[in-house]
């Protein structure tokens, strides 16, 4: 039998659906719902086209065999809704290194950021460059690097937005060389309110309570927005602990700075922006170096090794005669430059002998103006 309405239905209900997920998107309870409206409105449209086109169905005797055309149909569209995601899925897997998320345009540098951060063995002096070569290479020799790279091939095979519990419990056994039997539910991850739930009830386990913290945040911020949040460990930390003391505010101030890097890092700019922010630095660092009080001036990071990209920022440096000076200066270099540069900027301030105890990703990359 041969019905040339079906895919017409198929599409007007694969498109109604998206918009109803769109409409309620922080009430995924109402995706229940979304098959027996579908199949409700393919029988409506099934009726309609065999009363006004009765030729687009013209095997349909009657009206009930129209209606049950029309409900398979836009039953059918949930199907459908699957197929075209796996297709996009597919696709977007082979253009990208990971599939922390899935997105046309997309900063590479958000997987390593992932990836370092749920490092629970990171030491507190490591090579940053060495790291991200091993992450890029895929081979390491450290127990680290070993497992950043364990780590970034579970995201080659497990999409965060879809993580379940058994996805959980692998993640934090990479992560922490133990294993956890999680029993808990990966709920929506959007707020203060969501994030002090999820603190009470990992306060429940004995594991590492931070690690398994970040995953069920990073999975289910992915949930809901589909796109990562970097689980930076130490800001985790900080509103893991403030939720348990009842600090909100303190918690609060650390979950709009994950939001804030998080934007951060999916800003694309013309990549021609970045040569002219070194040319405004280079321009107007006499001027900084008096108003401020530095010493010196420069630049680090992929600006300075001639890597950057379309989502890099500024790292920038100013050497200073005192520690007790950092503060001020930092303050005034913020309030200096923030006209004057077309990219988001970081600054870093120390001293000439305070250098030798700045990240070696700093000291192997900078070069002063």
């Amino acid at each position: 039998m041969t019905f040339t309405s079906v895919p017409i239905i198929v599409i007007c209900c694969y498109i109604l659906g998206e918009i109803i997920k769109l409409i309620f998107k922080k009430k995924q309870e109402v995706y229940r719902a979304i098959p027996i409206v579908l199949s409700v409105v393919g029988g409506v449209l099934g009726i309609i086209i065999f009363k006004t086109n009765p030729e687009m169905l013209y095997e349909a005797a009657n009206i009930w065999t129209a209606l049950g055309v029309g409900v398979v149909s836009g039953a059918s569209a949930t199907g459908a809704n699957q197929i075209i995601k796996q297709i996009f899925l597919s696709a977007i897997k082979r253009i990208m290194t990971m599939i922390v998320i899935h997105k046309s345009e997309y900063n590479p540098r958000i997987d390593f950021i992932v990836c370092k951060q749920l490092l629970c063995n990171l030491p507190y002096v490591y090579d940053e460059l060495k790291l991200r070569e091993c992450f890029e290479n895929e081979a390491g020799e450290l127990p680290y690097e070993r497992d950043m790279i364990a780590i970034k091939n579970f995201f080659k095979t497990t999409d965060a937005a879809e993580a379940t519990t058994n996805d959980v419990e692998v993640l934090y056994g990479i992560c922490a060389h133990e294993s956890v039997k999680f029993d808990g539910a990966i709920t929506d991850m959007n707020g203060l309110d969501d994030l002090e739930r999820l603190a009470k009830m990992v306060a429940e386990y004995d594991c590492n309570k931070v690690t398994l913290f970040q995953i069920l945040m990073l999975f289910g911020y992915c949930k809901i927005n589909e796109v990562p949040i970097m689980p930076y460990h130490g800001v985790c930390a900080k509103i893991y602990y403030s939720l348990l003391s009842g600090n909100r505010q303190r918690a609060e101030r650390s979950w709009q700075d994950l939001l804030y890097r998080k934007n951060k890092y999916s800003i694309k700019h013309p990549i021609e922006q970045n040569a002219f922010c070194v040319s405004q630095i280079q321009e107007y660092k006499d001027e900084f170096l008096k108003i401020t009080g530095a010493e010196k001036l420069g630049i680090y990071g992929s600006l300075a090794r001639g890597t950057d990209t379309e989502y890099s920022d500024a790292d920038i440096i100013a050497v200073i005669k005192s520690e007790a000076d950092a503060k001020a200066v930092k303050r005034q270099a913020h309030k200096f430059l923030a006209d004057k540069l077309p990219l988001h900027f970081d600054i870093c301030v120390s001293t000439e002998s305070g250098m030798a105890n700045l990240p070696i990703g700093i000291r192997r990359t900078v070069k002063f103006l």
